[in-house]
């Protein structure tokens, strides 16, 4: 039972100590969220875009598996970078990078990702469509994000708020998409990849540049 108060103790502590340093601590780093969007942005293009005889047009259909790998490469380099930024952080704050902050982050971020991820490859050798994919991986990242709302800065809480927004909203105008105009010609512009572009690649890079211009408006 001792054992038990002191682990209860000891993880009230780094919370505590995470929410007096909240403007430090961030699952998503600057530099991080602002190539990632980019390159969130450059491929849901790229996968946007296709080649015939007329020239280049419009992507409406697009093969689940060839929607998918793509991505997934963009979501590790992403992480990797991501990690980098955050590494480099903690070295000039003289701090370890997997501390028990760091810990706590990355057990409220991972399991909303996983489950993302884990759906996503599930539901792949059925054919599911781009579209049901990208709105499954905005609301997991967007809980992931909102997971860590504790003891992370404002920023990071109103991004998850934002793919949280978003992916509802989605889920709502898609079913009603379905029940009530299943014929119209929106459907046709509403894709994986420009989901992927639009939410993923957008918002980063929006959240990116808040951040820094917040961050030059306190150092001046």
């Amino acid at each position: 039972m001792s054992e038990l108060n002191e682990s209860a103790a000891e993880h009230l502590q780094v919370i505590r100590q995470l929410m007096e340093r909240a403007t430090v601590y961030r699952a998503v780093s600057v530099p991080g969220a602002l190539v990632g969007g980019v390159m969130a942005l450059g491929l849901g293009a790229w996968q946007s875009c296709r080649m015939d005889k007329q020239g280049l047009m419009f992507n409406a259909h697009m093969e689940a598996r060839e929607f998918f790998w793509p991505w997934i490469v963009v979501f590790f380099v992403a992480a990797i970078l991501n990690g980098c930024m955050l590494k480099r952080e903690a070295d000039r704050r003289g701090e370890a990078f997997f501390s028990s902050g760091m810990k706590m982050g990355l057990g409220a971020l991972l399991p909303p990702l996983g489950i993302g991820f884990a759906i996503s490859v599930l539901f792949l050798p059925m054919g599911v469509s781009p579209l049901g994919t990208a709105v499954v991986w905005i609301l997991c990242y967007g809980l992931g994000l909102h997971a860590t709302g504790g003891f992370a800065p404002r920023s990071i809480k109103l991004l998850g708020h934002a793919f949280m927004a978003v992916g509802t909203s989605l889920v709502l105008l898609w079913t009603g998409i379905a029940w009530f105009a299943p014929n119209s010609t929106v459907v046709q512009w509403i894709t994986g990849p420009v989901l992927m572009a639009g939410v993923f690649g957008l918002l980063h890079v929006v959240y990116a540049a808040g951040v820094w211009v917040r961050s030059r408006k306190k150092a001046a």
